[in-house]
């Protein structure tokens, strides 16, 4: 589904996103990824949500945003206990929402140039 029109040429908008992909401007991407206004990390390893750790979080984290979003695939998960407490003591508000979801509140929170991340995963 296409459903936005990339109005700041810089930033790393998503353009579109369906079954396993995501559309970061004209880059197709079909791996797990990190995305920021500015950078992306393709193939970010964990492969899916339920593989998530303390040591993949440590990306999510280097940027010093203010909000991290997770799209967890296809349904909407929680991580486990141990990751909740790693983003509160990092002092990050984290939004945890299924992938679709998750693409649509990145662009309208980064055309509030506020400072995003997003850790993305197809499935």
């Amino acid at each position: 589904m296409k459903f936005s029109e990339d109005n700041n040429a810089e930033n790393n908008n998503i353009t579109a996103y369906g079954e396993g992909f995501i559309q970061i401007k004209e880059k197709q991407v079909n791996t797990s990824v990190i995305i920021s206004a500015t950078n992306l990390i393709a193939n970010w390893s964990p492969a899916t949500f339920s593989e998530l750790n303390a040591e993949h979080c440590k990306l999510l984290f280097s940027t010093k945003p203010d909000v991290i979003i997770l799209g967890t695939g296809h349904r909407q998960h929680f991580p486990e206990r141990d990751i909740l407490r790693l983003f509160a003591q990092q002092q990050i508000g984290v939004e945890i929402m299924d992938t679709a979801s998750a693409c649509r509140t990145f662009n309208i929170l980064l055309s509030e140039d506020r400072n995003v991340v997003a850790g993305l995963f197809m499935i």
